[in-house]
């Protein structure tokens, strides 16, 4: 959490199996370059843990009292293939300290970054083992804002997706289960140069393009994918 904003972060979401002295290595690393408000650390199965970030009761999980119909929020992504440097963070952190106001009566106030760990087993598979490429990236970003007044739809959107601009120059691509209409060549940012084999099928099992939906798999590259894809090889 920062300092003097509670309610906004960066989330470091371990998924690696491995020992309490290991992940007290990792975790005295993390903190000796952001020092955390609070530190609660926890051995406990994984749907334990899963409710536990969702905010929601590990002993008496009520799914559906927490569902809130009128909250609005914006998600995207990049990867990370080397660790993040000092000024990477600096901007992440200024970034989260100058989030918009809500202009929302619930001000739901949940502005954050998820540090997903990448490597592990997806690690030791080539780039073209699946469609997403990025098996080799060491973290997967993801930025996100929640709000719940259609008046803040602008800013937000737009700090979120500033806060990715931001740490472009240390990350590519995105992952395809954040769908984000606003990225620039958003099929080559998910599949990278596994796009091109992806066309390929689309066009052979589905040549009328019957299953399709914003950001699908096309049945022909367009000029400027094929472009981007000379630069990939």
């Amino acid at each position: 959490m920062i300092p003097g904003h509670p309610a906004r972060g960066a989330v470091a979401s371990p998924s690696r199996v491995g020992t309490l002295r290991r992940a007290n290595a990792v975790l005295r690393q993390l903190f000796a370059q952001v020092p955390p408000s609070k530190i609660e650390i926890r051995l406990v199965p994984l749907v334990i843990a899963n409710r536990v970030f969702a905010q929601i009761n590990p002993r008496d999980p009520e799914w559906r009292s927490q569902l809130r119909e009128e909250q609005i929020f914006k998600s995207t992504s990049s990867f990370a293939f080397a660790p993040l440097p000092q000024e990477a963070i600096k901007k992440l952190r200024h970034d989260l300290e100058t989030s918009p106001k809500r202009e929302g009566e619930k001000n739901y106030d949940q502005d954050m970054v998820r540090l997903l760990p990448g490597g592990g087993p997806a690690a030791q598979l080539p780039s073209d083992s699946s469609a997403v490429d990025a098996r080799q990236a060491k973290i997967l970003l993801q930025y996100d804002a929640y709000w719940d007044d259609p008046r803040d739809n602008e800013p937000n959107t737009a700090w979120v997706e500033g806060m990715r601009r931001d740490l472009g120059p240390y990350t590519r691509g995105a992952y395809i289960n954040y769908h984000d209409s606003l990225i620039q060549d958003p099929l080559i940012s998910y599949y990278g140069a596994n796009l091109r084999r992806l066309v390929a099928v689309k066009a052979k099992y589905d040549p009328d393009n019957l299953f399709q939906y914003p950001q699908s798999i096309p049945t022909a590259l367009a000029r400027e994918q094929e472009v981007a894809l000379r630069h990939l090889d």
